[in-house]
């Protein structure tokens, strides 16, 4: 067993290099293609919320930001008060944003390593900048199921949070570390560039996991490995959707960008609410300094998806989330004489005859 745990990442590795070299030109147009998504998506909806978040929390600003909710939402949660913010801006900064604060909270002592674990299964969301402006708008030309689906998330972090908060208690630790934290602060400008600085590197490592893994998705596709999974899948779906579905979980970005052909609510709630694969190993890159574990994340990603989807369709029943199924791509051209002149001067006399006429049927009386 020691010999093959040895033997097949060796294997694993030579296997990696030989297709990279074989399928070097894929390999490039899906890294330019991930290129273009960090550009276009990631960097304008994360980076600015990434580095505000920062700032706030470093200063004790977001503290004072969402002081009426700190006290009702500990109480639910069972946390400390100094960790509302950071479930609130998970909420609006997006994916990377709350596993980031987590660590930086265990790292300065703030936090303990339980309550990080216990946090990031309700910590992990979807930010709205991505959620409405970079998926909904583009793909179902609605920002109203964005915004649906973005409330469906926050009520299912909430329940999660509750539901985890039931019989918890904070360790003395991060009580008597947030006492001795709420005054350390540096000056505004040291902080903010603290914030700008960090943010840059956990930017940079997003950017470069969503490079690697549509490198692979592109790999993937030509060499007909997503088309053999898909053709297991055509039983319960469309050709189209399960290749958006293997590649949505892969990567979301590129999984959601896959739904502009077909659009696909189940699937939409799916991949926003799952992160993908590159999703995970970036929070996890982000948390090794933390010694976060995250079974209890997998644990309740299911359910947390599951409530995603049961208060979507109950927003969209209730308050409405029409979708253009149809968008005539060419304009629309009127031609002329399209009907026999005749019969329309037929239709108009036999429609004067019947205004004219003194029979009239029972409907007409009735009326």
């Amino acid at each position: 067993k020691t010999k093959a745990v040895r033997i097949i990442p060796g294997i694993l590795a030579c296997f990696a290099v030989v297709m990279a070299i074989g399928f070097s030109k894929s390999l490039a147009k899906g890294c330019l293609y991930g290129i273009q998504i960090c550009l276009n998506s990631l960097i304008p909806s994360l980076f600015f919320f990434m580095a505000l978040s920062s700032f706030l929390m470093q200063s004790g600003i977001g503290h004072k930001m969402f002081y009426p909710l700190c006290h009702p939402l500990s109480k639910m949660f069972h946390i400390e008060k100094k960790y509302i913010p950071i479930f609130c801006f998970s909420l609006l900064g997006g994916y990377p944003i709350g596993p980031k604060l987590i660590a930086d909270a265990i790292c300065k002592k703030e936090m303990d390593s339980k309550t990080g674990t216990r946090m990031l299964a309700f910590c992990v969301n979807c930010g709205p900048a991505f959620l409405i402006s970079a998926v909904s708008v583009p793909i179902f030309h609605n920002y109203r199921i964005g915004l649906i689906v973005y409330l469906s998330q926050i009520l299912s972090a909430f329940c999660i949070g509750c539901l985890l908060g039931r019989k918890k208690t904070s360790s003395p630790l991060s009580n008597i570390s947030i006492q001795n934290q709420q005054y350390d602060h540096q000056s505004f400008s040291n902080e903010f560039v603290t914030a700008v600085q960090t943010s840059v590197k956990s930017m940079a490592l997003i950017c470069a996991f969503v490079v690697v893994f549509t490198g692979i998705s592109q790999i993937l596709k030509d060499t007909g490995i997503i088309n053999a999974i898909s053709s297991l899948l055509q039983y319960v779906m469309t050709k189209e959707s399960a290749n958006c579905l293997v590649v949505g979980l892969l990567e979301v970005t590129s999984g959601c960008a896959g739904l502009s052909g077909s659009p696909s609510m189940p699937l939409f709630i799916l991949f926003t609410g799952f992160g993908g694969i590159c999703v995970h190993i970036q929070t996890k890159a982000i948390l090794n300094k933390a010694a976060v574990k995250m079974n209890l994340f997998y644990l309740l990603r299911p359910v947390y998806i599951l409530l995603s989807y049961i208060f979507s369709m109950f927003f969209i029943r209730l308050c409405g989330g029409e979708t253009a199924v149809f968008q005539a791509q060419d304009q629309i051209i009127r031609k002329n004489y399209t009907a026999s002149p005749i019969s329309s001067v037929l239709l108009v006399i036999l429609s004067i005859v019947l205004l004219l006429s003194n029979q009239k049927s029972d409907t007409i009386e009735t009326n």
